[in-house]
């Protein structure tokens, strides 16, 4: 396994992180902790935080480039993913299934 695999294979295992916590927090809710643990809301933060850390290896020493905020066609996509999750939720309280 090479670098940039290993990157990858990582990126992963902290996309499931991000899961696990999102799913915590639905199950139990945001703010809602476990004895001394941070608060799932804190838990996804950092979760995401270190997706992020990972999305930055990747582009500085491998040229794979998974976001750019700067970049308007990036910006786009994101605006219009809102958008589409903005229907789909409408979609969802139309049917009852979201309240």
């Amino acid at each position: 396994m090479n670098e940039r695999e290993y990157l990858l294979t990582c990126l992963i295992e902290e996309l499931s992180e991000v899961q696990k916590a999102a799913t915590k927090a639905l199950r139990f809710g945001v703010d809602d902790h476990w004895q001394d643990e941070p608060t799932n809301r804190v838990l996804m933060r950092l979760e995401m935080l270190d997706v992020l850390c990972l999305a930055s290896m990747l582009r500085e020493r491998h040229n794979i480039e998974l976001f750019n905020f700067a970049s308007n066609a990036d910006m786009r996509h994101m605006r219009e993913k809102e958008a589409k999750m903005d229907r789909f939720m409408e979609y969802a309280r139309k049917a009852g299934t979201l309240q």
